[in-house]
């Protein structure tokens, strides 16, 4: 019994070790098909995912600050 709990989780692991190799294969293929048509080529493709992860780092730490101050901490 033991041994059939053990495989079912090595077969659970390996499937979400699969399909998260698959979601980083597709992530590759978009991030270089965005960086090829980019009007500025990959150089500013790059600038502008920088500017806009840097936006979003703004917005959540901005959140999580307001979040922290609104339950008296």
């Amino acid at each position: 019994m033991i041994t059939a709990i053990f495989f079912a989780i090595a077969a659970v692991s390996a499937l979400e070790i699969t399909l998260l190799l698959a979601l980083l294969g597709i992530g590759g293929v978009q991030l270089r098909a965005f960086l090829r048509h980019h009007p500025h080529g990959s150089a500013g493709g790059l600038r502008d995912l920088a500017a806009e992860a840097r936006q979003r780092g703004l917005v959540a730490r901005d959140a999580v600050r307001r979040r922290w101050e609104s339950h008296g901490r």
